[in-house]
């Protein structure tokens, strides 16, 4: 497993003046600790591969399963605890081609449906994730190499409030832009704990304001004791997939 742990943000602090670089961080289940190690890896706020930002564990995660987190630097301590939440399967998909406006031009576009029911009894959150592969030329200094690399769409977020034990269904649009001859994509139904839906729907609100002036301040919510930041967790479904041409 793998955690993400940024504690040098070169973004807000540019000149290093709050970079920790003796932090311990302990994974455990409540019988069982690790502490995690130090990982190259690449996060939303880091250019590449980068060392230092992700903490990682050799410690078995499951569904359903309680764990705790705990970070020791500068004499402070902070902590967080999460109930892995429980795959969810895709029961149907479907796909249709359509035809949109894009950017004052026609462009087609294909819409793929995906079915999922809804855990009883427990309170649930989605999010819809499409996975698909680019490629790229780069030259290596004698020759050019072919670079094959994921991107990951993700949907809008979900919850079974007044919807418990149902069939949602999400949608998921994709324009044919280079207008391939075949293309797949890979489509997840990620379900995650309430403070990890509730992260991202107040990034999610962050960014939609972003730039307005007369916009309220976005709290972004988390649910780290004696810190800011999130200990969350996301069990993706297994993948559907699904050809679209």
């Amino acid at each position: 497993s793998t955690g993400v742990f940024d504690y040098s943000d070169t973004i807000h602090d540019p000149n290093k003046q709050n970079t920790i670089s003796n932090a311990i961080v302990i994974l455990s289940d409540g019988t069982n600790a690790d502490t995690m190690k130090p990982a190259f890896c690449m996060t939303d706020y880091t250019w590449g591969n980068v060392y230092d930002s992700c903490f990682e564990s050799s410690m078995k995660i499951e569904a359903g399963k309680t764990y705790y987190i705990d970070v020791f630097a500068k004499g402070k301590h902070a902590s967080g605890k999460l109930t892995m939440p429980l795959q969810t399967q895709i029961t149907a998909t479907s796909v249709s081609h359509k035809s949109d406006t894009l950017q004052g031009f026609p462009q087609d576009y294909y819409e793929v449906k995906v079915n999922f029911k809804d855990k009883p009894g427990t309170g649930d959150y989605y999010r819809l994730n499409a996975l698909y592969y680019e490629w790229d030329v780069r030259w290596n200094g004698t020759s050019f190499d072919t670079i094959y690399y994921p991107i990951s769409e993700k949907g809008e977020l979900m919850n079974d409030l007044g919807r418990d034990g149902q069939t949602f269904s999400a949608m998921y649009k994709w324009y044919d832009q280079f207008n391939r001859d075949s293309f797949s994509v890979d489509m997840y139904v990620d379900a995650m704990t309430k403070e990890t839906h509730d992260f991202f729907e107040s990034v999610d609100m962050q960014n939609q304001h972003n730039g307005d002036p007369f916009s309220e301040p976005i709290v972004i919510k988390g649910n780290i004791v004696n810190g800011l930041g999130l200990f969350g967790a996301i069990t993706p479904s297994k993948p559907k997939r699904v050809k679209l041409k």
